[in-house]
């Protein structure tokens, strides 16, 4: 009985760090990246931490999150990195096709 007590004591201990480590694995940006696209205004909100965004034919920048966005060339965050654009920052007149915010 004393082992039994045992294995679900541990268990219930490991099941309660992965809860609490969790949160960090999927963790997003707070707030709004803003870009044009064949000529319309487009919106990300709260997009999530190290995942590319494909944005097609982009131009310039406005990253109202509290994240470092970083911009490339290639659709799925491939080819250049042609700007890093911090928390409040912009990029004017840049061309890129995929972004991806770092945690």
């Amino acid at each position: 009985m004393r082992r039994v007590m045992s294995t679900v004591t541990g268990a219930l201990a490991v099941g309660a760090a992965l809860i609490v480590a969790a949160p960090g694995l999927a963790s997003a940006a707070t707030g709004t990246f803003e870009y044009s696209s064949r000529g319309i205004s487009r919106t990300l909100t709260d997009p999530n931490d190290r995942q590319c965004y494909d944005l097609g034919d982009a131009v310039g920048a406005e990253n109202n999150t509290d994240r470092v966005a970083v911009l490339y060339t290639g659709r799925g965050c491939r080819g250049t990195a042609v700007a890093r654009v911090v928390p409040g920052g912009s990029a004017v007149r840049v061309r890129y096709a995929s972004v991806i915010f770092e945690s």
